[in-house]
Protein backbone atom coordinates (compact mmCIF):
# COMPACT_ATOMS: atom_id res chain seq x y z
CA UNK A 1 0.00 0.00 0.00
CA UNK A 2 2.54 2.14 0.97
CA UNK A 3 4.42 1.85 -2.78
CA UNK A 4 1.00 2.33 -4.12
CA UNK A 5 0.79 5.61 -2.34
CA UNK A 6 4.31 6.39 -2.78
CA UNK A 7 4.05 5.69 -7.00
CA UNK A 8 1.01 7.90 -6.95
CA UNK A 9 3.02 10.47 -5.30
CA UNK A 10 5.98 10.10 -7.62
CA UNK A 11 2.78 10.26 -10.42
CA UNK A 12 1.72 13.43 -9.32
CA UNK A 13 5.26 15.09 -8.61
CA UNK A 14 6.01 14.44 -12.11
CA UNK A 15 2.71 15.58 -13.66
CA UNK A 16 3.21 19.03 -11.73
CA UNK A 17 7.33 19.41 -12.71
CA UNK A 18 6.16 18.35 -16.77
CA UNK A 19 3.27 21.28 -16.16
CA UNK A 20 5.85 24.10 -15.21
CA UNK A 21 8.14 23.26 -17.78
CA UNK A 22 5.66 22.80 -20.64
CA UNK A 23 3.80 26.37 -19.29
CA UNK A 24 7.44 28.20 -18.66
CA UNK A 25 7.90 26.60 -22.63
CA UNK A 26 4.49 28.24 -23.61
CA UNK A 27 5.95 31.50 -22.06
CA UNK A 28 9.05 31.30 -24.18
CA UNK A 29 7.14 31.05 -27.18
CA UNK A 30 5.13 33.17 -26.70
CA UNK A 31 7.13 35.98 -25.79
CA UNK A 32 9.11 34.93 -28.62
CA UNK A 33 6.93 35.03 -31.05
CA UNK A 34 5.29 38.56 -29.35
CA UNK A 35 8.79 39.94 -30.19
CA UNK A 36 8.89 38.56 -33.57
CA UNK A 37 5.55 40.29 -34.57
CA UNK A 38 6.64 43.57 -33.27
CA UNK A 39 9.37 43.29 -35.64
CA UNK A 40 7.14 42.42 -38.09
CA UNK A 41 5.01 45.74 -37.19
CA UNK A 42 8.07 48.06 -36.13
CA UNK A 43 9.17 47.10 -40.34
CA UNK A 44 5.37 47.50 -41.79
CA UNK A 45 5.29 50.88 -40.46
CA UNK A 46 8.21 52.69 -41.87
CA UNK A 47 8.78 56.10 -42.31
CA UNK A 48 7.18 56.99 -45.59
CA UNK A 49 10.03 57.10 -48.78
CA UNK A 50 10.97 61.12 -49.66
CA UNK A 51 8.44 63.01 -51.56
CA UNK A 52 10.05 63.37 -55.14
CA UNK A 53 8.55 66.08 -58.17
CA UNK A 54 8.61 62.54 -60.22
CA UNK A 55 5.02 62.22 -61.80
CA UNK A 56 3.67 65.60 -59.94
CA UNK A 57 0.75 67.85 -61.87
CA UNK A 58 -1.12 69.85 -60.47
CA UNK A 59 -4.87 71.80 -61.64
CA UNK A 60 -6.18 74.91 -60.75
CA UNK A 61 -9.61 76.20 -60.07
CA UNK A 62 -10.61 79.79 -60.13
CA UNK A 63 -12.87 81.97 -57.34
CA UNK A 64 -16.04 83.21 -58.64
CA UNK A 65 -15.02 86.04 -60.06
CA UNK A 66 -12.35 83.72 -62.27
CA UNK A 67 -9.75 86.77 -62.01
CA UNK A 68 -8.42 85.18 -58.79
CA UNK A 69 -7.18 81.43 -58.22
CA UNK A 70 -9.04 79.97 -55.08
CA UNK A 71 -7.12 76.79 -54.80
CA UNK A 72 -5.21 74.27 -56.76
CA UNK A 73 -4.76 70.46 -55.98
CA UNK A 74 -1.49 68.69 -56.40
CA UNK A 75 -1.71 65.05 -57.83
CA UNK A 76 1.03 62.30 -57.62
CA UNK A 77 0.62 59.77 -59.95
CA UNK A 78 -2.69 61.15 -61.35
CA UNK A 79 -3.70 60.61 -57.86
CA UNK A 80 -4.74 63.81 -55.35
CA UNK A 81 -2.83 64.25 -52.30
CA UNK A 82 -3.03 68.00 -51.39
CA UNK A 83 -5.09 70.68 -52.17
CA UNK A 84 -3.83 74.39 -51.27
CA UNK A 85 -6.51 77.15 -50.49
CA UNK A 86 -5.33 80.38 -51.80
CA UNK A 87 -6.17 83.69 -49.51
CA UNK A 88 -9.30 85.98 -51.53
CA UNK A 89 -7.21 88.00 -54.62
CA UNK A 90 -3.73 86.70 -53.50
CA UNK A 91 -2.83 84.63 -56.79
CA UNK A 92 -4.29 85.52 -60.40
CA UNK A 93 -5.55 82.97 -62.31
CA UNK A 94 -2.93 81.11 -63.77
CA UNK A 95 -2.63 77.88 -66.38
CA UNK A 96 -0.11 75.23 -66.98
CA UNK A 97 0.53 76.45 -70.38
CA UNK A 98 1.97 79.95 -68.28
CA UNK A 99 4.95 77.50 -66.73
CA UNK A 100 3.21 79.26 -63.94
CA UNK A 101 4.58 76.18 -61.30
CA UNK A 102 8.05 75.40 -60.18
CA UNK A 103 8.16 71.44 -58.85
CA UNK A 104 11.26 71.40 -56.71
CA UNK A 105 13.27 70.96 -53.65
CA UNK A 106 14.24 74.33 -52.69
CA UNK A 107 15.27 73.06 -48.63
CA UNK A 108 17.19 70.43 -49.67
CA UNK A 109 15.24 67.99 -47.84
CA UNK A 110 14.57 64.97 -50.27
CA UNK A 111 10.84 66.04 -50.58
CA UNK A 112 9.56 68.20 -53.52
CA UNK A 113 8.40 71.65 -52.87
CA UNK A 114 6.12 74.25 -54.90
CA UNK A 115 7.03 77.95 -55.91
CA UNK A 116 3.91 79.43 -57.78
CA UNK A 117 5.23 82.33 -59.98
CA UNK A 118 2.24 84.87 -60.45
CA UNK A 119 2.99 85.31 -63.94
CA UNK A 120 -0.23 88.40 -64.00
CA UNK A 121 1.73 90.30 -61.15
CA UNK A 122 4.84 90.78 -63.20
CA UNK A 123 5.97 94.24 -62.86
CA UNK A 124 9.34 95.59 -63.92
CA UNK A 125 11.61 92.86 -63.98
CA UNK A 126 9.89 91.00 -60.90
CA UNK A 127 6.46 89.14 -60.34
CA UNK A 128 4.94 87.92 -57.19
CA UNK A 129 6.18 84.35 -56.06
CA UNK A 130 4.56 81.82 -53.15
CA UNK A 131 6.65 79.44 -51.73
CA UNK A 132 5.19 76.53 -50.34
CA UNK A 133 7.26 73.41 -48.91
CA UNK A 134 6.31 69.76 -48.67
CA UNK A 135 5.94 68.83 -44.58
CA UNK A 136 7.14 64.89 -43.94
CA UNK A 137 5.17 65.25 -40.71
CA UNK A 138 1.54 66.34 -41.69
CA UNK A 139 1.87 64.90 -45.57
CA UNK A 140 0.79 68.84 -46.62
CA UNK A 141 2.27 71.63 -48.90
CA UNK A 142 2.82 74.30 -46.15
CA UNK A 143 3.41 77.90 -47.30
CA UNK A 144 6.74 79.64 -46.49
CA UNK A 145 7.67 83.02 -46.22
CA UNK A 146 11.01 83.68 -45.37
CA UNK A 147 11.74 84.08 -48.77
CA UNK A 148 10.98 87.40 -50.48
CA UNK A 149 7.38 87.20 -52.29
CA UNK A 150 8.17 89.95 -54.75
CA UNK A 151 11.46 89.29 -56.84
CA UNK A 152 12.50 88.60 -60.21
CA UNK A 153 13.34 85.22 -60.11
CA UNK A 154 13.92 81.94 -58.29
CA UNK A 155 16.57 79.38 -59.16
CA UNK A 156 17.67 76.29 -56.62
CA UNK A 157 21.30 75.52 -56.39
CA UNK A 158 21.26 71.86 -55.43
CA UNK A 159 25.04 71.58 -55.86
CA UNK A 160 25.90 73.82 -53.05
CA UNK A 161 22.01 73.52 -51.14
CA UNK A 162 20.75 77.46 -51.55
CA UNK A 163 18.30 79.08 -53.19
CA UNK A 164 19.47 82.12 -55.67
CA UNK A 165 16.70 85.21 -55.85
CA UNK A 166 17.54 88.05 -58.16
CA UNK A 167 16.07 91.63 -57.52
CA UNK A 168 14.14 93.36 -60.63
CA UNK A 169 16.02 92.97 -63.84
CA UNK A 170 18.97 90.76 -61.82
CA UNK A 171 20.44 93.94 -61.01
CA UNK A 172 20.98 92.28 -57.22
CA UNK A 173 21.84 88.45 -56.32
CA UNK A 174 20.97 86.77 -52.82
CA UNK A 175 21.73 83.66 -52.12
CA UNK A 176 19.81 82.16 -48.90
CA UNK A 177 20.15 79.05 -47.03
CA UNK A 178 17.17 76.67 -45.50
CA UNK A 179 18.39 76.77 -41.55
CA UNK A 180 16.29 75.72 -38.75
CA UNK A 181 12.87 76.03 -40.76
CA UNK A 182 13.59 79.49 -42.45
CA UNK A 183 15.16 80.60 -45.24
CA UNK A 184 18.54 82.82 -44.08
CA UNK A 185 20.88 85.12 -46.18
CA UNK A 186 24.15 83.57 -46.44
CA UNK A 187 25.71 85.87 -49.24
CA UNK A 188 24.64 88.90 -51.45
CA UNK A 189 22.24 91.25 -51.33
CA UNK A 190 18.42 91.63 -51.97
CA UNK A 191 16.78 94.95 -52.59
CA UNK A 192 13.72 95.98 -54.30
CA UNK A 193 13.68 99.62 -56.07
CA UNK A 194 10.51 101.37 -55.18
Amino acid sequence: MIKYFLNIITFAFLFVACNEIQTETSKVNFAENHTFQNKKIEKSIKKPDKFTCKNLSYQVFPAEDEAWAKKMIVFKDYQPIDTIYFDQEKVYMFYKEENAVLFADLDFDGNCDIVIHDVASASHGTMNHFFYLFNEDSQKFLENYSLPKLNGGVFPNSENQTVVVYCSYHDCEAVYKFIDGIFVLVEGEFTMEP
